[in-house]
This record gives structure tokens, sequence and C-alpha cells, in this order.
């Protein structure tokens, strides 16, 4: 056992893994035609080419980001710029009910106990295949890390947010053909 040390192991299982792989390859290869020489496999062995997508799905992919996005920024500050009779109308631009309701109802509960909003998030989103849909999810490993809740009066922070925070959000597109987010989820863990 003692002739038979880590490097050894390792380069008998390189070897094997080779082989095998050399085999697998050469399993997937047609003779050609012309004398036995192996060819590529033809489309018709590898199935059909994935569809890129298309113009509008481009377009309607980064008009969703672009409103995700903006989510974000106007959620960070529209408390501490607009008086609250308008936060309805601010919030209106950027979203829609149930989670338009619900940033309006914790925003004035969070006032009522004297926390604020301090920092801003920094999102990450995947947007899911849109498909000509009204309706679609976003994927966000957003980055929390300098922003939460701080007192209001000395703005000392009581919270602060984690660097990869998994966050899902569903957008509806509006009748005037604008994204506004309906849901945000916190499913938890790391991403």
């Amino acid at each position: 056992m003692a002739l038979y040390g880590r490097s050894t192991v390792r380069t008998a299982a390189a070897g094997v893994c080779c082989l095998t792989l050399a085999a697998v390859l050469a399993g997937c290869q047609e003779p050609s035609s012309a004398g036995g020489t192996p060819t590529r496999p033809s489309a018709a062995t590898t199935g059909p080419p994935t569809p890129s997508p298309t113009q509008d799905e481009l377009a309607d992919q980064a008009a969703v980001e672009m409103a995700y996005r903006e989510f974000w920024v106007v959620t960070d500050t529209f408390d501490q710029r607009y008086p609250e009779r308008e936060w309805p109308r601010v919030l209106g631009r950027v979203a829609v009910d149930p989670e338009l309701g619900l940033v309006l109802a914790s925003t004035r509960q969070q006032r009522r106990i004297g926390i604020k909003v301090y920092g801003h998030v920094v999102p990450h989103p995947t947007v899911l295949p849109i498909n000509g849909s009204n309706r679609v999810r976003v994927s966000d490993c957003q980055d929390a890390s300098k922003s939460g809740q701080a007192d209001a009066r000395t703005g000392r922070p009581r919270t602060v947010g984690v660097p990869r925070n998994p966050v899902t959000a569903v957008l509806v597109r509006g009748t005037d053909g604008r994204w506004r987010v309906s849901s945000v989820d916190y499913p938890g863990g790391k991403c």
C-alpha cells in the first residue's frame, strides 16, 4: 500500500476516465459512407436546435428587468421623498395589488413605531421566459447587505440585510403596457 500514493491513484483514475470518455465519444460518431472514417452526428440524431428568443421576447425581458429594478429604487426612497398622501400614486407606477397594498401598510406601520428603511438593495434579477404572457416570474439573488431598518429619530441601524438574499417576484403587464410588481417573496436560504 505504501507504493501507491495519492498521485498514482489520481493518475490511474484519470486514465480510466479518459478511456471511458473516448469510448463514449466513439460510440456517438457515425461512420462516413466513403470508407468508414468517423463523422459528426447529424442533426437528426442530436435533436432539434434550441430556438433563439424573438425580438419581442428580448424586448419584454428588458422591460421586465427595468421595471423590477425601478421597483426597488422607488420602494427604497418613496416614504422619505413624498408626503404620505402621494404614496399610492408614486408606488402605483411600479407596483399593483397585492404588493402595492402590502408596501403601503408596512411603511405606515414602520412610521408609527419609529422605524425607517435605510440604504439600497442591489438586485441581480433573472427574468424567466415570458412567451407573450402578461405575467412573468423574476428570480433574484439580491445584495441587501447595505440596507435594513433604522431608528427613525437617530438613524441608528436596527437590522442589516444579507449579501445573498433570494427573492422571487411576479410582475404583470397593465393595460398601459407597463410592467409592475404584483408580489415579492423571500423564500429564505442562500443563493
